[in-house]
């Protein structure tokens, strides 16, 4: 009678049980994700605005657009316009990688220090 693992012996109230299970209140699966069909959470709605926006665009957006778009941007790179030619450079070789920033670092900070040795 006097058990302490039994929290109803502790408070001297019954143990009840709920007639829903957690999962169904809260809206989440049995791992703890959301369930499909949940109440709770709409997900993002910045996300939802984005998604309609882009396939807006892509709508109302021709393959001559975009060759035009790009176009005008590959004679501004070759005009000396800085942001063409990182814009041009970042879509079609990609971001520098990682190995390639730190041997580049590696190159610079060598120069830094054989032109402070001078």
């Amino acid at each position: 009678m006097n058990d302490p693992t039994n929290i109803s012996n502790m408070t001297g109230l019954p143990v009840v049980t709920p007639l829903v299970p957690p999962q169904a209140v809260s809206g989440r699966g049995p791992g703890g994700r959301f369930a499909p069909g949940n109440k709770i959470s709409k997900g993002n709605a910045v996300a939802h605005h984005a998604a309609k926006y882009r396939a807006l665009l892509f709508a109302n957006t021709s393959e001559d657009d975009v060759k035009a778009v790009w176009a005008s941007i590959i004679t501004a790179a070759k005009s000396g316009e800085s942001w063409a030619a990182k814009l041009f450079l970042e879509y079609t070789a990609g971001p520098p990688r990682d190995e390639e920033l730190q041997a580049k670092i590696a190159e610079l900070e060598n120069l830094l220090a054989a032109h402070g040795a001078a």
